[in-house]
């Protein structure tokens, strides 16, 4: 084969340069077999071939356009093999990458081979003074997906800058890959959905991801992360089908794209990049157990907060919160169901604030309608207690905060 390249040794350094002439000339279609690690160090030098500066003809004239074809099928050839036992490749359109040994008849999941896989791990990050690590962790891919992809599209933009915001955000997560291949990728799972908005707009798009849409996403992914701030496969496959249960349309459809194309590893480097909101509020959150609706204050069938407590941290089962002055100088926890009907609780109260001493206590129980009037106050209130609103008073007029934590009542 003839050679394809030159050296411009006029130069300082040394260029390489491809003949452009000669490539396109070439018609022919050859298969060979590369073993794995080869692959990866052709793909590691596909985005250089973008550059003008990489190419020269004896016209003088090069069409970008045709050398951004000629990279584009060069990836995907090379991420889809086919060697003398053809193995194929294929990304799912909820983000798995799966092989095939019989020429597609069935296909199995292989994360090892996904070039998303292997790249650096975060090492968990939160904010200082974070309340809730999940809700932290959650609200920075939220932000990620928010502010980084849906908020910077912009009316009359192609489908292929789409593609291109898409992959400077996965940059920033799966830095080591190669634009090239994250391009594939996203072309691969998002390419149709972009195509998609295009149709209906991207001021349609953005309509529909509301405020609620967000949360209620924020909220999804906080029920399935790990507290370390891990998602896990089976995590991601349990955050994309929620989407489509809690979403319709357009939104469902963006969303589900978005978690599949970032794959664990960018989901996972997305939520300890350390830019979650460290008061992100959770509390409205269902996943499940019996901490799910506990309101920190009081707040019965919407009312607005008639005592206000402090959430200083929250976990899957328990929080501790710091109580306020109600007033009259004394301080004061109370912490409620907002509706009536709501989870009644085995509830387990400690003190955090060491030598603070209770002056008062009370409870709701669990047959009773969740009212401040309901309270019952009991100097040898027990924990844990059946109950749908406690209600505790600090003596010595100090500051403290105590820890709860919930369980299915006894």
């Amino acid at each position: 084969m003839e050679d394809t390249k030159r050296l411009q040794s006029h130069m300082q350094g040394k260029l390489l340069q491809l003949d452009y002439d000669f490539i396109l000339a070439q018609t022919g279609e050859c298969e060979y077999c590369l073993t794995d690690a080869q692959v990866q160090m052709i793909l590691a030098f596909v985005d250089y071939y973008g550059w003008r500066t990489r190419w020269y003809s004896e016209s003088g004239e090069i069409d970008i356009d045709i050398i951004d074809a000629l990279k584009g099928g060069l990836v995907d050839r090379l991420m889809s093999g086919c060697c003398s036992d053809p193995v194929l490749t294929r990304i799912t359109s909820n983000g798995h990458y799966q092989t095939s040994n019989d020429g597609g008849t069935t296909w199995t999941d292989t994360p090892i081979a996904d070039p998303r896989y292997g790249v650096p791990i975060y090492p968990p990050l939160l904010p200082p003074d974070t309340v809730s690590a999940k809700c932290t962790y959650a609200d920075a891919i939220v932000h990620l997906m928010k502010d980084a992809i849906a908020d910077r599209l912009t009316d009359g933009m192609t489908v292929s800058e789409i593609l291109g915001v898409v992959v400077a955000a996965l940059g920033g997560i799966l830095a080591v890959l190669a634009t090239t291949i994250l391009g594939a990728i996203a072309a691969a799972i998002i390419g149709g959905v972009a195509a998609l908005v295009v149709g209906i707009t991207i001021p349609a798009l953005q309509a529909a991801l509301t405020t609620d849409v967000w949360n209620r996403l924020r909220c999804n992914i906080k029920c399935n992360i790990a507290s370390d701030g891990e998602i896990t496969q089976a995590a991601l496959d349990s955050i994309y089908t929620k989407i489509g249960t809690d979403e319709s349309g357009i939104a469902a459809m963006f969303l589900q794209q978005i978690v599949a194309a970032m794959g664990t590893e960018g989901m996972t480097n997305a939520a300890r990049s350390g830019v979650g909101d460290p008061s992100a509020d959770c509390s409205a959150c269902d996943c499940g157990g019996c901490i799910t609706g506990w309101y920190v204050g009081y707040n019965y069938a919407g009312v607005d907060q008639t005592f206000p407590t402090d959430l200083i941290e929250a976990g899957d089962n328990f929080i501790v919160v710091q109580s306020h002055d109600r007033g009259d100088g004394l301080q004061i926890i109370i912490i409620s169901q907002p509706v009536s009907g709501g989870h009644c609780c085995s509830v387990l109260w400690s003190m955090v604030t060491e030598g603070h001493e209770l002056s008062n206590r009370g409870s709701v129980a669990c047959d009773v309608s969740p009212t401040y009037e309901n309270i019952s106050y009991n100097a040898l209130l027990p924990t844990p207690t059946n109950a749908c609103v406690i209600y505790m008073s600090g003596s010595g007029g100090g500051v403290f905060q105590m820890r709860f934590e919930f369980a299915a009542p006894i």
